[in-house]
């Protein structure tokens, strides 16, 4: 019985190494298909596209979700927000900006556009 459930619950993990044995074994990759995509002159514009910011994920951090809060009873004060990159292989964050002022934070008033 326990045979029978395993091979009816195969997890993700499972399935992924399965799912690239069989590219494997079958001579294709995914990654090197995009790149030929990317950099096809005859591909469309759109295309190629998607598959560059495809790609662009394996070589550059994803930017973090920026959370703004602020005070519900005086919506128009001012609300500082701190820009954060975060490499996602090493969960290290760098800051690279900052709105607001504040005397104690360093990032204040630097404008990374600038």
């Amino acid at each position: 019985m326990t045979d029978e459930l395993s091979i009816r619950t195969s997890t993700p993990k499972r399935k992924t190494r399965e799912i690239g044995e069989l590219l494997e074994s079958l001579g294709h990759s995914p990654i090197e298909a995009m790149v030929q995509i990317a950099t096809d002159p005859e591909a469309s514009r759109e295309l190629r596209g998607r598959m560059n910011a495809e790609l662009a994920q394996y070589v550059y951090p994803r930017r973090k979700a920026v959370e703004v809060a602020g005070d519900q009873a005086n919506p128009h004060s001012s609300n500082k927000i701190r820009i954060v990159i975060v490499d996602r292989r090493t969960g290290n964050e760098k800051a690279i900006g900052s709105t607001g002022s504040s005397d104690s934070d360093p990032m204040s008033g630097h404008d990374p556009m600038r």
